[in-house]
């Protein structure tokens, strides 16, 4: 009897510290805590006050208030269906600050430049829905509790941490960060920051940002001018941000630049071994090119019932063709075609014929009597073309941009 009532005592111990080792478990889960961001973004963002649209590729019309958004997509761990106090790998959030350059190489905190929370310009934005990949994401950007639209961001941090945003409140989520109106950032045409996490568990985590000012229409023209002759300008399509300026014009003016590079019929060292090992590979007797057959052509495009020449954003798309007495030279992105010229002949008043040693006839052919613009046809494919002394008397539709290659202008539009 005693026995038992011992092992009754010893077990109601065992049990009793285990209540109490859970109690304080589940106490401890329960802290303000966040969840420590398994996948984070932060996406550059501006706000058009006059039309409410967002945008976040990083430009921003003169309307616009700017900032950035951090998205957080939590980590959930099994743990979370063992004990309900946690719901998930928790980590307290002991920094998150917003920097720019110092002019020296380095980095400066302007925290104080932004707050979190709401403009005052459009109400519209909290509550709104966007698509982030595949997942749908709301806007967290009003001062919860408060009729305050917007606090400083070490506040929000304070609240982060504290119940109100810890749990699942955080899932799918976007908080969004504004520059303050008063900011000297603001006036900026052109912003580089960088947005720095860190975490009581020692996770450090830090993005850069950059944003552009969308020019006015003034500003994209004053650009453009600089670009080319303003007055010889027909303006088709225009991006224009300060470190950004992509630009689709036709130029009139037959002494632009632009035509110089499509003019230049020149081989280079590359492609002069390739010229070389060819000649080698299909000997042959010199053939002499008709005294009235161009022998420097160029693609032209068709546009809008005229015919134009174009200046390429890659020019591996530019196509050219030069013919001697030894071959026919096709100026392409992948290298040199090449054929060994065996006849050229005329055909009638409007069509010459080129047959080559390998069996191909290419044909040439006036679109209209007296017309510059002729048609090439080989087997598989053909060109509408110009001789190159003819080049300068049709207006370039030029495909501008200094920063990156651009998808080539679409001439069936």
């Amino acid at each position: 009897m005693d026995n038992c009532l011992k092992y009754i005592a010893a077990l109601a111990v065992v049990l009793l510290s285990l209540f109490t080792v859970f109690f304080l478990m589940v106490q401890r889960s329960c802290r303000p805590t966040w969840f420590e961001p398994a996948n984070a973004h932060i996406m550059p963002i501006g706000l058009d006050t006059v039309t409410g649209n967002i945008d976040t590729a990083g430009k921003y019309p003169a309307s616009a208030r700017l900032g950035f958004a951090l998205h957080i997509v939590p980590e959930y761990v099994a743990e979370a269906a063992i004990e309900p106090g946690i719901l998930g790998l928790s980590d307290t959030l002991t920094r998150f600050s917003a920097e720019i350059p110092d002019g020296q190489g380095g980095w400066k905190d302007a925290t104080e430049q932004f707050f979190y929370g709401l403009p005052e310009e459009c109400g519209a934005l909290s509550g709104t829905t966007f698509y982030l990949g595949n997942l749908a994401v709301r806007w967290h950007s009003s001062w919860a509790d408060s009729l305050r639209t917007w606090a400083t961001i070490p506040g929000f941090v304070r609240r982060f941490n504290g119940k109100w945003l810890s749990g699942l409140e955080v899932q799918g989520a976007v908080f969004t960060f504004w520059l303050k109106p008063e900011s000297d950032l603001a006036a900026k045409n052109s912003l580089t920051f960088r947005v720095r996490l860190e975490t009581q568990k020692g996770k450090k985590w830090t993005r850069r940002l950059y944003i552009n000012r969308v020019l006015s229409s003034s500003e994209c023209r004053e650009y453009l001018r600089k670009v080319a002759a303003g007055d010889s300008i027909t303006l088709l399509y225009d991006s224009c941000a300060t470190n950004f300026s992509h630009f689709i014009f036709i130029d009139h003016n037959r002494k632009a630049r632009f035509y110089n590079l499509l003019l230049r019929f020149r081989i280079d060292e590359y492609d002069r071994e390739q010229y070389e090992d060819f000649l080698k590979a299909q000997p042959g007797t010199l053939i002499e090119i008709p005294a009235d057959l161009p022998r420097e052509w160029i693609k032209v495009y068709p546009y809008q019932n005229r015919h134009y020449a174009y200046y390429p954003s890659d020019f591996g798309s530019h196509y050219q063709i030069q013919l001697n007495e030894k071959a026919f030279i096709g100026f392409q992105m992948d290298g040199l075609e090449l054929y060994r010229i065996k006849a050229i002949s005329r055909v009638d008043d409007q069509t010459w014929e080129i047959r080559t040693v390998s069996g191909e006839s290419i044909r040439l052919s006036r679109l209209t009597p007296r017309s510059q613009i002729w048609r090439w046809k080989f087997s598989d494919r053909e060109y509408l073309m110009t001789p190159a002394g003819h080049l300068r008397n049709l207006p370039v539709i030029v495909n501008y941009c200094e920063e990156q290659k651009q998808v080539e202008f679409d001439f069936r539009e």
